[in-house]
């Protein structure tokens, strides 16, 4: 059996533009007033619709 020597390691090219990741460079922090603009009326909306919810589903329960 002959050894051949391993081929020569060729370096990476620069990937192309068109190949390269569409989120680059937006990934910055988002202020903190950004984060609390919206106040807590979401999270009482979203419990108030798991009550009806709930409500509803017991009501068809002891309506049968």
């Amino acid at each position: 059996m002959i050894d051949e020597p391993a081929p020569a390691a060729v370096p990476p090219e620069e990937t192309p533009d068109g190949e390269s990741s569409t989120t680059a460079g937006i990934s910055i922090p988002e202020p903190p007033e950004v984060r609390t603009a919206w106040g807590a009326w979401p999270l009482v909306l979203v419990a108030l619709m798991v009550q009806c919810v709930l409500g509803f589903l017991i009501g068809r329960i002891f309506r049968w």
